[in-house]
């Protein structure tokens, strides 16, 4: 209805009313706004007309808002207030300041807790984007990532679909978890070719990584692994270190961050280094929020 009865109405209109209203007198107001009393007086009142409503009581000397005149005042205020935040917001958007992200996270991978690091540090730095983590295994990430389910993800991959991409995060070193009377614990570093015919615990991306290594070994003292259980959780590796299963080589961050009793971590000779947490996100055009994160994984 109001729409109808003012066509013509702009935040101009409703910033000259509240500047009459600090004010209370015309002049002051005008010379406020840079303009000439006549004008201005003229507008209050093209506005009261085409509002229908008396603003302000010009009975006495002292001009003074009406009843009508206080609420809208009030509105006023709150319309002008809404719009600042709405601007400030699409401009904080347009830069990545604001939003939303959906990150998943491997909690099996060995670096999780830098995941965890980097994600805090980023909801500080930008504490106007809605950051949600959901604890996600690499494949359901994969999956989630191509459906548009969440934004990034943390985890170790084999590979990767096409479609997305990743990057490396943490790259570190690797060490032999083995029982604490196991006969390599007397070494402060383990060959790698004292392992030949050790039973080995290992996931896929390790077991690349050492056979890198292993080629790089004399021809007669290269080898091939005696994996006998595959596992990519660090924690149930272990586990099958304290049952006797077998030596488990993992990154050295596990030496920090699963403390089990009766496991010693050695170094190897040469030392092998492997990718323990990566960042992966979809092949599209970025998001401003997302090019936001991943310049703070990237620093």
């Amino acid at each position: 209805m109001v729409l109808g009865l003012v066509p013509q109405l702009k935040l101009q209109h409703l910033q000259i009313f509240l500047t009459v209203v600090d004010e209370m007198n015309f002049s002051r107001a005008a010379e406020q706004l840079g303009m000439a009393q006549p004008p201005l007086s003229r507008q209050i009142k093209r506005l009261e007309l085409g509002l229908d409503v008396q603003l302000f009581d010009r009975s006495s000397s002292q001009i003074s808002l009406t009843e009508a005149g206080k609420i809208f005042a009030e509105r006023s205020r709150s319309i002008l207030a809404q719009v600042e935040q709405s601007i400030e917001l699409a401009q904080m958007v347009e830069k990545g300041m604001a939003g939303q992200l959906i990150i998943g996270v491997d909690s099996a991978a060995p670096a999780c807790v830098r995941a965890i690091k980097i994600i805090e540090a980023y909801k500080k730095e930008y504490p106007q984007v809605n950051v949600q983590v959901q604890e996600l295994s690499v494949q359901k990430q994969l999956h989630a990532l191509q459906a548009g389910n969440i934004d990034i993800g943390f985890a170790t991959p084999q590979s990767v679909p096409q479609s997305l991409n990743t990057q490396v995060v943490v790259q570190e070193p690797l060490v032999m978890a083995l029982p604490t009377e196991h006969p390599l614990a007397q070494h402060s570093k383990i060959p790698v070719a004292a392992i030949a015919n050790q039973p080995l615990i290992m996931d896929s991306a390790r077991s690349e990584a050492l056979a890198t290594a292993i080629a790089t070994l004399d021809q007669s003292a290269q080898f091939i692994p005696r994996v006998v259980q595959n596992a990519s959780d660090s924690r149930l590796m272990l586990s099958f270190v304290t049952s006797n299963v077998g030596l488990a080589i993992v990154p050295a961050s596990v030496e920090n961050s699963a403390l089990c009793h009766g496991v010693v971590y050695r170094p190897l000779e040469p030392p092998i280094k492997a990718v323990s947490l990566s960042v992966i996100w979809r092949q599209q055009k970025l998001e401003s929020v997302m090019a936001s994160f991943l310049n703070r994984v990237a620093s």
